[in-house]
């Protein structure tokens, strides 16, 4: 039934293409900046923390930050085409929680 969301079949290919695309960089895009974070926070905590490392992380951040959000802005717009993707139903946001929840509680106990 397509409860799940995601790409509508029989939809402009060219569309769908150009979406997956933009999910992909995003994610990518996403990527580096963690990593960036994370790059950032152990200069910060470094023992002799060198001031340029820092700044140089922070810009480096700051560049990435705004591309990811660029592409963040396409990609929701690109969503917003109804003939090509498709948001999940409130039932099934409903269910995945439910299922995520119950994961977590399973995990909780193996541990």
């Amino acid at each position: 039934r397509g409860d799940g969301g995601g790409f509508l079949v029989g939809g402009p290919v060219t569309e769908i293409q150009s979406l997956k695309d933009g999910l992909r960089k995003l994610e990518l895009a996403d990527t580096e900046v963690d990593k960036l974070r994370i790059a950032l926070s152990e200069a910060k905590g470094a023992r002799d923390p060198s001031a340029t490392r820092v700044i140089s992380i922070q810009k480096s951040l700051a560049a990435a930050t705004s591309k990811a959000e660029t592409l963040r802005a396409v990609v929701q717009r690109q969503q917003t085409i109804k003939a090509i993707w498709r948001y999940p139903t409130a039932g099934f946001t409903r269910k995945l929680q439910e299922v995520r929840e119950l994961e977590q509680e399973l995990e909780m106990e193996e541990a």
